[in-house]
């Protein structure tokens, strides 16, 4: 217990950069530091368990994100903060991609259901879906233009019409 003791307020002296009354000098102190306590380095197995805990969280993620494109989802299945992993994502490239991937993976297959869906009989959803994939066609064309001359009053041109 003494030796714990001893090497806690070793720390806060050279924390403090202040002597104590042993007559101790800095040179000594960080001697003894050196040997009892690793300066700000991580041991290579606690930096091993960090790396591995991050992978699991990141594969829990990216599979969550797979099924379903929702940050705040796929970050409660994998037991993270959404702010964490927005974090990782702007610190690693590679995740970041990984990350994306899933994204277009879970959009391209809620495109799919919606096609389904539309080809099933639902006429609002083909008018949005064709849209979406035809816009030079299907589009709604409307221009607002505002004539300040006339005191604010909107000008509506009727819509054009385009060739198929």
């Amino acid at each position: 217990m003494k030796k714990k003791n001893r090497a806690l307020s070793v720390q806060k002296m050279v924390r403090n950069n202040c002597d104590t009354s042993r007559a101790r000098t800095r040179e000594s102190v960080n001697k003894e530091l050196a040997v009892r306590v690793p300066v700000n380095s991580p041991s290579p197995q606690r930096s091993r368990g960090r790396l591995a805990r991050r992978k699991r969280w990141q594969a829990k993620f990216l599979a969550a994100l797979a099924k379903a494109p929702s940050v705040k989802h796929a970050a409660r299945a994998a037991g993270v903060s959404r702010s964490a992993a927005y974090r990782q994502r702007e610190s690693d490239v590679e995740f970041a991609a990984r990350w994306d991937e899933q994204i277009e993976a879970a959009t391209d297959e809620l495109e799919l259901m919606a096609f389904r869906s539309a080809l099933a009989g639902d006429a609002q959803l083909l008018q949005f879906m064709l849209k979406c994939r035809r816009p030079q066609i299907y589009r709604e064309l409307q221009r607002l233009e505002v004539d300040a001359r006339h005191c604010g009053v909107l000008l509506l041109p009727a819509k054009e019409d385009k060739a198929p």
